[in-house]
């Protein structure tokens, strides 16, 4: 977060960390924590989100305590809504944002992670993954790819590839959807409102 808490990794620490992780608060007052659902404080390398106090963290909004209420923990900690984990040695790494996460059947999925495994794919230039409603799950794995040029990818392929890499079942997207360009917010990540928009209409929820 630009505009609150700042993190920083140093020239002495190993390859690893610097370019895994967003490194440590720069200021010593800054206090991170990873919480769960309930609020609860989570052990060294667990997802979950990452809330954060300190002299640079605002104070909170103005007049609106309802917004107050949901943006802040009981204990003062503004939500970042950022999922995170931090590790043993308290290096702090971002692996996706609450909001997107994808809940299909009570698990959840880190887009972030569908997304990675998909980029490292031959061919794949650029990849979004969102969650596509589903009645019985109530939500699906979807993924947008971007080809690279001249490329000609199969979906089976991918999902073969993404297993023997390993990856979950879960991960797998269960809908791909081939597009010549990803639409991108103003700040540059993809805009996955637009996309969920669009595989609402594709799947006739909306018009």
């Amino acid at each position: 977060m630009s505009e609150g808490l700042l993190c920083r990794t140093k020239l002495t620490d190993d390859v690893e960390t610097i370019c895994n992780t967003v490194g440590k608060p720069c200021c010593p007052y800054e206090q991170v924590k990873i919480i769960d659902e309930g609020g609860r404080e989570l052990p060294p390398h667990q997802d979950g989100e990452l809330v954060t106090k300190g002299p640079g963290i605002f104070a909170g909004y103005l007049k609106n305590p309802e917004e107050n209420r949901k943006s802040f923990t009981k204990d003062g900690f503004f939500r970042t809504g950022d999922q995170a984990r931090i590790d043993s040695s308290g290096y702090l790494k971002i692996t996706g944002r609450i909001k997107d996460i994808i809940i299909r059947g009570g698990e959840n999925i880190s887009p972030a992670q569908v997304e990675e495994l998909l980029c490292s794919y031959p061919g794949v230039a650029d990849a979004a993954v969102i969650g596509m409603p589903d009645k019985e799950l109530g939500e699906k794995v979807c993924a947008y790819v971007k080809p690279a040029d001249g490329a000609k990818i199969d979906p089976e392929g991918i999902k073969t590839f993404m297993e023997n890499k390993g990856a979950s079942k879960l991960l797998v997207p269960e809908r791909f959807e081939f597009v010549g360009d990803l639409p991108f917010t103003q700040a540059g990540k993809h805009d996955k409102k637009a996309l969920r928009e669009d595989i609402k209409r594709k799947i006739g929820l909306i018009k």
